[in-house]
C-alpha cells in the first residue's frame, strides 16, 4: 500500500505526528545524531554558509520591500526552516490581508476553505505546523503575531532553532535537516526509531510530518408479527508495500543517522507551482524500522494558487519506494471527511489486531458520555443534530403558512414544554386516574375493596382511558404472516415492566431490587405506607416474574412457524377457559369490529396463556391489580411533575447509567416526533432533506442489489431450485428511500389525524388521546386489504435508522440516515459505500438471515428452501452463533448471545461483502476514486475505515449489560471486528498476516 501524511489533534496541543505512531521502545536521551568529529565540522561550515546566505536573501528583500508595512515580517525573524507555505488565491490589498491577520486571526482563501492563525502567548520565536481540525479550519498556532502579507504572497511559518514549543529541536541548515531527540520523538509519535535519509539536492516544498493519534434498541429477535423491523440503531499501522510501488531510494553517507533519532528533510520552496498541491515523493525522506514492516512516510506540500483545485501528486509508499502519481480529493467534503475518520482513529493501535479500536479508539478516548446518555453512538451523533433541526422548526413562532399538521406538532410540544402546568396539577392527573381504574391497593391500603375489581374489567377501563391493553397478555391487530395481503388478530406473551432476562435472576438480583425499589418509592409518593407497600409490592413482582417464566425466551422466538398456531375463538376457549374471549375480544374491538366464535386468530405462545389462566385463578385480586395499577402508573410517570420523574430516573440511572435526564426540549422533541412521526416528518422533509440525495442513494441501492444477486449465482451451497427462488426474493425487494412523495401533501397527512384531539394544555391528556388514537386505527383495519405500496407504511422519515420488511420484503432507509457520518453525495464513493451502501446490503441480507429466509419473495411465511440446502445454510449459521457467542465484553464480564444476535451478525457479514463488491464494480465502471489527503490510505482501505466509522460508540457498563443481555445486536465492537476479521478482502487490503486477529485460518460465512 502507500502511504502519505496525515494532520491531526492531540488534546490541546497542536501537532503534526508520524502517520504511523510507533510506542517508545527505547530508553530516554540521544537527542543527537551521532557523527564524526569531521562530519560535525562539516556540518557546521555547511550550516553557516547556508545561514549567510539566507541573510543577504533576506536583506536584498528588505531593500526591495523598503519600509513598507506589506514585508512578509514586520520585524526581524532568527534563522529558519519553513515547515509550510501556502499562495492565496485571492487578490486582496495588503491592509485588509494585515487586519484579518491581526485583528480577526482569519484570512479567507476560497468560498469553501479557511485558514485560521490563533496566537499563544510564549516567549521564543516558534511556530507549531498547520493541522486539520475538527472545525475544518487548519490552524496554527504562535507565540506573537509579527507577520504581515502582501498580495498574492506566499505565506511561510518559520520554526526558531530555539523554539520553546520544541525543547531541544536542532535545526542543521546546511542540509536542511530538522533532528529530533527523543523526548520531542515521542511527543510527536515519530520515533525513536533508525532511519536512512536521503540527501536532498533539489528544491523541494516543505514537509508535513502527519499522524492521528489518537456503539432502536431492537425489541428482541421476535418473528410473529412484526411488520417493519427497526434495523440499524458505530498513525496508520503497519501493512506491507504495494507490488505497484517498488522504485528504490539509495541513501547516501551524508544522510545516514544512527538510531534514537528521527530526521525530517525540509528545504524551502521556491519555485511557483499552479493547480495543485503535492506530495512530491522526490523530495522525501522515508524511515523504517530494521526487522518489522513498519514504515514511516513523509511528504512535502507544495506551494498552490487555488486552494479550491488541491490534491495531493504523489506519495511514498512502503518499504521506501515511490508510488505512481495520483491526486488526492481535497474538495470541502472530502477535507471534512478526512478530518472526522483522523479525529476518531487510534494509529497507535494495528488495524490487523483490532480494526475497531483502530478505526474508533480517539471517540472512545477523546469523548466522554454526557450525564443525560447511557451511550455515545454515530447513530445518536448524527440524530442530536436532527432533533436541533426539528427543534427550530416546531419552536418557530406561529404563522399564517402553518399546515394544521403542523400546528398540531407545535400545540403536543406546547403541553409538554409546559412544565408550570405540569407543576402545577402535581400527581393529582394521575391519582385520578387510578381511582377511575379502581384504586391502587398497596396506596389505598385497607379502604380498597376487591369486590370492586376485576382484571378484564380493568383491561377495557384501560382501553377507554388510552392506557396499554397488553399487561397481562398481548393483543394485537397485524398482518397474517402466511397471507400478507391480509389482517389478523394477534394473542401473544406481552412485555414486562423489566426485561424478562432481569426478571428471570430474581429478588436476590440488586437491578431487580432496584425494580422494586422503584415501585414501592412511587407508591409511598402517592400516599402510601412504605412498609406496608414494600410487603405487598414484593408479592406483586413475584407474580411479574412467574409471568416472565410463561414467556418464551427471545432465543426460541425465532422460529416464525412455531409461532404461527392458528385457531378459532372457540378453539382458544377450549384451550384457556377462564378468560372470556369472545366478550373480551369484541370489547376492545368496538365500535369498529364484531367478530364470532369462528374468527381465526394467530396464538404465538399457547403455553403461555394456558399457564397465564392458571396462575390468575389462583392469585388474589389484591396482588393482580398492584401489578396492573403499577404498570398503569409508570406509564404515566414520564408526563409528571418532576418528584415523580425523579423517581423514575432514579431507577434508570441503575439500569442504564444516566445520571440526569435529557433537556426538556430534547424529551419533548422526541415525545412528538414518535407520536406524530408522519406530520413531523414532513416538516423535516420539506426544510432539510437534499433532494438530489435521493438520486444518488438510488444509484448505490442498485449497484448493492445488483452485487447481492451475483452473490446468490455464485455460492456454491445452494441447489439450484433454492437459488431460482432466492434470486427472485431478491430481485422483488422494493427499496424506499428518504420519504414518499405523498409525505408531502397536507390532504393526505391531514387525512391521518382527522379523529386525533391534541391541545396545547394537559401533557398527560394527550398522550393518552394519542394511545386512544393509537389503538382506533390499528383495529379497525381488520378487515381492510394490505397496501403494500400505501405510503404510510414507509412515510417515517425524521428518524435516524433503517430496516428491511419481511411482509413487504421491502428495503427502507427514510431520509433522517441520509446524512452526516451515513451519507454525503458530495463525497467519494467509497465512503458512501462504506458507510450507507454498507447499511444497504445488511438491510438486503436481512431477507436472507435467519428469520428473513423463512418469508418468500410476496412477504408471505413459507417453506421454500430445498431440505439439504436448508441444512447448510442452518450449518453456516451456526459458525456465527459459535464466533460471536464467544466474544466477551470485558467491561462487564458477559458473553454475547450468539443465538439472539444472528440475524444480525449475518446481515453484517453479508452487508459489507455486498457494498464492497459493489464499490470495486462502481470503480470498474467510472475509474478510481482519488483517496483523501493526509490519512495514507488507499481508496479500499478508505472503503474499510468508513464500514467501521459508523459504528465507532462508547457505552456506560450498565448500558453495554442491558444490550447484551436483552438486544438483537452485538456491541459495535464485535459488529466491526467480527465482520471483518471473516473477509478475505479486508485482509488483503491491509495487508493482515494468516492468524493475526482480523485474519484467522478459520472463518464464517454464509453469504
Amino acid at each position: 500500500m502507500t502511504d502519505c501524511v496525515k494532520l491531526h489533534k492531540a488534546e490541546s496541543q497542536m501537532t503534526l505526528v508520524s502517520s504511523r505512531g510507533i510506542p517508545d521502545e527505547s530508553p530516554s536521551g540521544g537527542w543527537w545524531v551521532s557523527r564524526t568529529r569531521l562530519e560535525v565540522a562539516l556540518l557546521a561550515m555547511v550550516a553557516v554558509s547556508l545561514f549567510l546566505l539566507i541573510a543577504v536573501c533576506l536583506a536584498m528583500a528588505a531593500i526591495i520591500a523598503g519600509s513598507s508595512p506589506n514585508s512578509l515580517f514586520a520585524e526581524d525573524i532568527s534563522a529558519g526552516t519553513s515547515l509550510y507555505s501556502h499562495k492565496f488565491k485571492r487578490s486582496l490589498p495588503s491592509s485588509e490581508l494585515n487586519d484579518r491577520v491581526k485583528s480577526r486571526h482569519e484570512i479567507l482563501l476560497d468560498p469553501e476553505l479557511a485558514l485560521k492563525f490563533s496566537s499563544q502567548s510564549q516567549d521564543g520565536d516558534g511556530f507549531l505546523p498547520p493541522v486539520i481540525e475538527e472545525n475544518l479550519l487548519i490552524k496554527v498556532e504562535s507565540e506573537s503575531e509579527r507577520f504581515e502579507l502582501k498580495e498574492n504572497t506566499t505565506i511561510e511559518i518559520i520554526t526558531s532553532t530555539t523554539s520553546p514549543l520544541l525543547p531541544g529541536v536542532s535545526q542543521s541548515l546546511g542540509n536542511d535537516t530538522v533532528h529530533l531527540p527523543d523526548s520531542v520523538a515521542e511527543t510527536l509519535g515519530v520515533g525513536p526509531i533508525e532511519s536512512n535519509v536521503t540527501e536532498q539536492k533539489t528544491s523541494q516544498a516543505p514537509i508535513a510530518v502527519g499522524d492521528e493519534s489518537s456503539t432502536k434498541q431492537a425489541s428482541g429477535s421476535d418473528v410473529d408479527k412484526t411488520e417493519i423491523e427497526d434495523d440499524i440503531q458505530k498513525p496508520l499501522h503497519p501493512t506491507e508495500a504495494s507490488s505497484a510501488a517498488e522504485s528504490s531510494v539509495t541513501p547516501t553517507d551524508s544522510s545516514i543517522s544512527k538510531a534514537n533519532s528521527v530526521n525530517i528533510s525540509l528545504r524551502k520552496e521556491t519555485s511557483q507551482s499552479t493547480g495543485s498541491a503535492s506530495f512530491d515523493s522526490s523530495t522525501t525522506a522515508l524511515n523504517s524500522i530494521p526487522g518489522s514492516d513498519i514504515k514511516k512516510p513523509i511528504a512535502a506540500i507544495k506551494d498552490v494558487s487555488d486552494p479550491s483545485e488541491l490534491s495531493v501528486v504523489s506519495c511514498k509508499a512502503s518499504g521506501g519506494q515511490t508510488s505512481s502519481t495520483s491526486e488526492f480529493c481535497l474538495t470541502k467534503s472530502c477535507i471534512t471527511s478526512a478530518s472526522e475518520l483522523i479525529a476518531n482513529m487510534d494509529s497507535q493501535v494495528d488495524p490487523c489486531e483490532d480494526f475497531f479500536e483502530y478505526a474508533c479508539g480517539n471517540y472512545i478516548k477523546s469523548r466522554n458520555i454526557p450525564d443525560e446518555k447511557s451511550s455515545i453512538t454515530q447513530f445518536s451523533d448524527v440524530s442530536d443534530v436532527l432533533q436541533e433541526k426539528l427543534r427550530m422548526l416546531i419552536e418557530s413562532e406561529d404563522s399564517s403558512e402553518d399546515t394544521p399538521s403542523g400546528l398540531m406538532v407545535k400545540q403536543l410540544y406546547k403541553s409538554c414544554m409546559n412544565t408550570e402546568r405540569i407543576a402545577e396539577q402535581g400527581l393529582q392527573p394521575l391519582k385520578d386516574i387510578l381511582r377511575e381504574m379502581g384504586g391502587w391497593p398497596a396506596v389505598e391500603g385497607a379502604a380498597w375493596g376487591h369486590n370492586r375489581f376485576d382484571w378484564v374489567q380493568n383491561v377495557y377501563i384501560n382501553r377507554r382511558l388510552g392506557y396499554s391493553v397488553d399487561y397481562l397478555l398481548d393483543f394485537s391487530v397485524t398482518t397474517n404472516i402466511k397471507n400478507s395481503t391480509w389482517r389478523i388478530i394477534d394473542i401473544d406473551q406481552p412485555s414486562f415492566g423489566m426485561s424478562r432476562e432481569y426478571l428471570m435472576r430474581g429478588l436476590n438480583d440488586s437491578d431487580v431490587r432496584a425494580y422494586l425499589d422503584y415501585q414501592v418509592s412511587l407508591a409511598a409518593l402517592l400516599g402510601a405506607n412504605r412498609t406496608a407497600a414494600q410487603l405487598e409490592l414484593t408479592e406483586s413482582l413475584l407474580f411479574e416474574i412467574q409471568l416472565a417464566n410463561f414467556s418464551l425466551p427471545n432465543e426460541k422466538r425465532r422460529n416464525a412457524s412455531e409461532l404461527y398456531n392458528k385457531m378459532t375463538v372457540a378453539e382458544l376457549q377450549a384451550r384457556v377457559p377462564n378468560i372470556p374471549w369472545l366478550s373480551y375480544i369484541n370489547t376492545l374491538l368496538a365500535p369498529f369490529t364484531n367478530i364470532t366464535e369462528d374468527e381465526e386468530v394467530i396464538v404465538n405462545v399457547p403455553s403461555y396463556l394456558e399457564n397465564l389462566d392458571k396462575l390468575l385463578l389462583k392469585t388474589p385480586k389484591r396482588v393482580i391489580a398492584n401489578f396492573l395499577m403499577w404498570r398503569a402508573s409508570a406509564a404515566s410517570i414520564s408526563y409528571l411533575s418532576e418528584d415523580a420523574r425523579d423517581l423514575q430516573l432514579e431507577y434508570s440511572k441503575k439500569i442504564t447509567g444516566t445520571g440526569k435526564r435529557n433537556p426538556r426540549w430534547k424529551e419533548c422533541i422526541g415525545a412528538v416526533s414518535g407520536s406524530l412521526s408522519y406530520a413531523v416528518s414532513k416538516l423535516y422533509a420539506e426544510k432539510f432533506f437534499k433532494k438530489d440525495a435521493k438520486a444518488a442513494a438510488d444509484e448505490m441501492v442498485s449497484y448493492v442489489r445488483r452485487e447481492f444477486d451475483k452473490i446468490l449465482r455464485a455460492v456454491d451451497w445452494m441447489d439450484d431450485e433454492t437459488r431460482l427462488r432466492a434470486i427472485n426474493k431478491s430481485q422483488a425487494i422494493t427499496s424506499h428511500i428518504a420519504y414518499p412523495d405523498e409525505l408531502l401533501d397536507e390532504s393526505k397527512i391531514a387525512e391521518v389525524y382527522k379523529d386525533l384531539q391534541i391541545s396545547d394544555g394537559e401533557l398527560l391528556s394527550n398522550m393518552r388521546n394519542l394511545t386512544i388514537y393509537s389503538a382506533d386505527y390499528s383495529f379497525k383495519r381488520l378487515r381492510e386489504v394490505i397496501d403494500k405500496n400505501d405510503w404510510k407504511r414507509h412515510g417515517t422519515a425524521a428518524v435516524v435508522n433503517a430496516y428491511y420488511s419481511r411482509v413487504d420484503n421491502s428495503i427502507n432507509f427514510p431520509a433522517g440516515i441520509l446524512q452526516g457520518t451515513f451519507f454525503n453525495a458530495e463525497r467519494p464513493k467509497y465512503l458512501n459505500f462504506g458507510s450507507i451502501g454498507f447499511v444497504i446490503g445488511h438491510e438486503i441480507t436481512h431477507g436472507f438471515d435467519d428469520v428473513g429466509r423463512q418469508f418468500d419473495y410476496k412477504g408471505d411465511l413459507k417453506e421454500w428452501w430445498e431440505p439439504e440446502t436448508k441444512a447448510k445454510f442452518i450449518e453456516k449459521s451456526k459458525c456465527i452463533i459459535h464466533q460471536y457467542g464467544n466474544y466477551t465484553a470485558p467491561e462487564v464480564g458477559l458473553k454475547l448471545n450468539g443465538v439472539n444476535t444472528q440475524g444480525e451478525n449475518i446481515a453484517d457479514n453479508g452487508g459489507i461483502k455486498e457494498a464492497y463488491y459493489a464499490y470495486n464494480q462502481y470503480v470498474s465502471d467510472h475509474g478510481e476514486e482519488n483517496p483523501l489527503p493526509a490519512l495514507g490510505l488507499t481508496a479500499k482501505q478508505l472503503f474499510w475505515l468508513s464500514a467501521a466509522n459508523v459504528w465507532c460508540g462508547k457505552y456506560r457498563p450498565e448500558s453495554l449489560k442491558f444490550l447484551i443481555l436483552t438486544g438483537a445486536h452485538s456491541p459495535v465492537r464485535f459488529r466491526v471486528n467480527g465482520e471483518l476479521s471473516n473477509s478475505p478482502e479486508f485482509s488483503r487490503d491491509w495487508n493482515c498476516k494468516l492468524n493475526s486477529k482480523m485474519n484467522p485460518s478459520q472463518k464464517c460465512s454464509v453469504w
